[in-house]
Order: C-alpha cells, then sequence, then structure tokens
C-alpha cells in the first residue's frame, strides 16, 4: 500500500509521511490536545513523537508502519499512525489518531476514519483495531460512533489500562 494510493481517499488534502522534517509540525499539533496527554500523565516533546517513526509491534517491519498527517493548505489537519496486517493478516492497527484541536468537533475525525475504513477494505482488510485509555471517555465515545466495539481484555500498561476496540469492515 503506497500513500498516493492513500491520497485517492483523501483527495481534500495532502498526505505527507511524518518524517524527521515536519515533526515539528506534529509537536504543534499534540502540544495543543491537552486532554490527550492528561490520560497520558505526560507531555507531548520532539523525543517522544520521533519515537512513534519507528514504533513497531514485533516481527513488523517500517514497510507496514503509515504514519502520515493530512494537509490543508499547509496546516496540519491530522495525524495517523497505522499498521497494516497485525496482529493478523487481516487487520490493520491504529497506533495513533489525532485531529488538530482547533478543528475538533467538525466531523473531521469522522470523515477521515470513515475514508480509512474505506480505504483498508479495499485493500482487502477484514477489520480495524486500536487501543483505548478506559478512563478516556471522548476518546471512546468518538470510537464507538465510528463503529468500533469493545473486544477483548484490559490490559495494564502500568500508568493506564487500555481496552481493545474494533470494527468490522463489511
Amino acid at each position: 500500500m503506497e500513500i498516493s494510493m492513500l491520497e485517492s481517499y483523501f483527495s481534500q488534502y495532502k498526505i505527507k509521511r511524518i518524517t524527521e522534517k515536519n515533526l515539528i509540525d506534529v509537536y504543534e499539533l499534540c502540544k495543543k490536545n491537552t486532554s490527550y496527554y492528561k490520560y497520558l500523565n505526560m507531555a507531548p516533546t520532539i523525543q517522544n513523537i520521533r519515537e512513534e517513526l519507528t514504533n513497531l509491534p514485533p516481527g513488523k517491519t517500517i514497510n507496514d508502519l503509515y504514519f502520515v498527517g493530512f494537509y490543508k493548505e499547509n496546516q496540519l489537519v491530522a495525524i495517523l499512525h497505522f499498521i497494516i496486517k497485525w496482529p493478523d493478516i487481516n487487520t490493520a492497527y491504529i497506533g495513533w489518531f489525532m485531529v488538530n484541536k482547533d478543528m475538533q468537533g467538525m466531523g473531521i475525525g469522522k470523515k477521515l476514519i470513515g475514508e480509512l475504513c474505506v480505504c483498508l477494505k479495499n485493500e482487502g482488510f477484514k477489520y480495524v483495531k486500536l487501543g483505548c485509555i478506559k478512563n478516556n471517555v471522548e476518546a471512546i465515545s468518538f470510537w464507538i460512533k465510528n463503529g468500533f466495539s469493545l473486544v477483548g481484555s484490559e490490559i495494564d500498561t502500568g500508568s493506564n489500562i487500555v481496552i481493545s476496540m474494533q470494527k468490522k469492515l463489511d
């Protein structure tokens, strides 16, 4: 799956891979989203964002990772980090999704996730999974409104309880 293929589904945005060159854009977007970082009990830094450039589960390679930014008129609107064919060949796993705080509540996140699901379904995936911090009621509500449901068990990371969510692509 190529970035150019993603662009055909998200035609209203310029899609760029997140690299060292645009980490500052991501940092600025993250810095405004204080509610997300409140649940993580940390603040965004260039270093912890940089780690996401190569954050992969065991057995996956950089070719399976898509960390992209959605730009409109040179402004970063949203970021999306997902891994294909994980935890199984039929599944894509969203590791991180965040909409610019100034643009939340406008339906942008819903539209982007809807288009992502269409894209993944057309690429042959059957499921999209993600983990969500249990106390983050706003995020859980967002994912449920977008067709995801709670599945599996809770995972204690030491600093948070993470719940698994999934959407069947049909």
